[in-house]
């Protein structure tokens, strides 16, 4: 069956009124430095983001070994951040590039940005949670990374 314009008109009146209760979290932003230096440190902190990229060796036409970017973040869920300080190189050369949230956490919030040469990957747990949590931050640089993170958060 074909809909007429008033059915069109309805559903988009309908779907207009169902989107009008929901609530849309602003998509995150990159941090200052300053804004990333003034976060409150978590008491147990332990990220992790081991050296990753394509790796070549002298004489090699094609890439030499691959490294996955995957970090990891141990907190307590105390009201603090923790935070990965890490310092990407492209061909030897410090790549500062910019961070964004690629995919966001379920239980907490993400701050990006950089201080000085070194990229920063900030979590906070929501507040009273427990357990894991993950999210994917993607760098932009000449040669550009998703980079998944696995968040523990203990009380």
């Amino acid at each position: 069956a074909i809909m007429g314009p008033r059915a069109y008109k309805t559903i988009a009146l309908a779907i207009a009124v169902l989107a009008s209760g929901c609530q849309f979290p602003p998509p995150p932003q990159a941090s200052t430095e300053a804004e990333l230096r003034a976060l409150g440190s978590s008491k147990l902190c332990q990220p992790s983001l081991p050296v990753f990229g394509r790796f070549y060796y002298p004489g090699d036409i094609w890439p030499g070994d691959y490294l996955p970017p995957n970090g990891s973040i141990l907190m307590s869920n105390d009201g603090g951040w923790c935070q990965i300080g890490h310092v990407f190189t492209y061909r030897q050369a410090v790549s500062v590039g910019t961070l964004s949230v690629a995919t966001p956490p379920i239980h907490g919030q993400v701050r990006t940005g950089a201080v000085g040469p070194q990229l920063r990957i900030a979590y906070r747990p929501a507040p009273g949670f427990t357990g894991t949590d993950g999210f994917v931050v993607h760098l932009n640089t000449p040669e550009p990374w998703d980079i998944p993170v696995q968040v523990t958060v203990v009380p």
